[in-house]
């Protein structure tokens, strides 16, 4: 009895490991389930990997400018001297953003029901997402409000440029008096350079003499306003040596101007001497103009 049940034992163990080797194979996973799944992890890896143009750190540094520009842009913030529209131009790697921007926004998960906190984002993850958001409360305005946005900036852009011209004709204004009334001091205490031109020195200019115009809108910035100050602060420097040239008598105004005036006489150069002309050798003489050169001499004596 024995023997006969080891022997039901051994056809019995037989038959489960052969029952359980089609299940073994099923479980394996064949060439095609591999290579999706290593497909599908490359796609993963390489979704937030930098562009071929430079490291991920200067991508995300790029894209969390252009993020924070259009963040600006809405708040009415951006520098005037940033092209609003050159930020709504972007590369073609960024156009998965910009759909993803387009799209409708995804409910609010419920608190319990939210899936645990993900791994921390990377710079170049973080940037990504800004630029999303930014890209998504863009999108939401209506035309007419992107409109009014656009040219709002316009109209900022172009204020920026008239005042900083205003700012350059500040500028040039006052180097201009400055110097005339350095020249008009120096007529008055009597130490002119010869030549100066006192008649043009001394006519009254009168807007030269007068506060520039500051009424603009809007009102003007730290730099303009330092550049009027030095403006009208020349001009009272000028107004200034003109009442001191005019406190002088008529006897020591003329004697100023004579004294700066005098014509200042310019040797005439003297005339180049002329080079002798080189004597040819004997070798280079033929009989003919030997014989003319006697000639000549001979005629010389005579």
């Amino acid at each position: 009895m024995v023997l006969r049940w080891s022997g039901c034992n051994a056809v019995l163990g037989t038959a489960i490991v052969f029952a359980l080797i089609p299940s073994a194979h099923a479980e394996e996973p064949g060439p095609e389930t591999v290579q999706a799944t290593s497909v599908e992890a490359h796609v993963d890896e390489s979704a937030d990997a930098p562009p071929a143009d430079g490291p991920a750190e200067d991508r995300a540094t790029e894209l969390q400018a252009r993020a924070d520009a259009l963040r600006a842009l809405l708040d009415g913030t951006l520098d005037a001297a940033v092209d609003a529209r050159g930020l709504l131009v972007l590369p073609d790697d960024v156009f998965p953003i910009v759909l993803e921007a387009l799209a409708p926004p995804e409910p609010t998960p419920d608190p319990e029901a939210a899936p645990p906190p993900a791994a921390q984002q990377t710079p170049l993850q973080s940037a990504q997402a800004d630029l999303r958001e930014a890209l998504r409360a863009f999108f939401s305005l209506t035309p007419q409000a992107r409109t009014a946005l656009l040219s709002a900036h316009d109209s900022k852009a172009a204020a920026s440029v008239a005042g900083q011209r205003r700012v350059d004709a500040w500028n040039a204004e006052t180097a201009a008096l400055d110097a005339r009334s350095t020249t008009l001091e120096r007529l008055v205490a009597g130490v002119a350079e010869p030549g100066t031109d006192t008649e043009g020195l001394t006519q009254i200019e009168l807007l030269s003499l007068l506060p520039a115009d500051s009424s603009t809108e809007p009102p003007l910035d730290e730099a303009s306003l330092a550049a009027l100050s030095s403006r009208d602060a020349a001009s009272a420097r000028l107004r200034a040596a003109l009442e001191a040239w005019m406190a002088l008598s008529e006897e020591d105004r003329a004697a100023r101007r004579a004294a700066v005036e005098l014509e200042v006489e310019v040797e005439a150069p003297a005339p180049e001497a002329a080079e002798p002309e080189p004597e040819l050798p004997d070798a280079f003489v033929d009989e003919e103009e030997a014989q003319d050169r006697e000639d000549i001499v001979d005629k010389e004596a005579v």
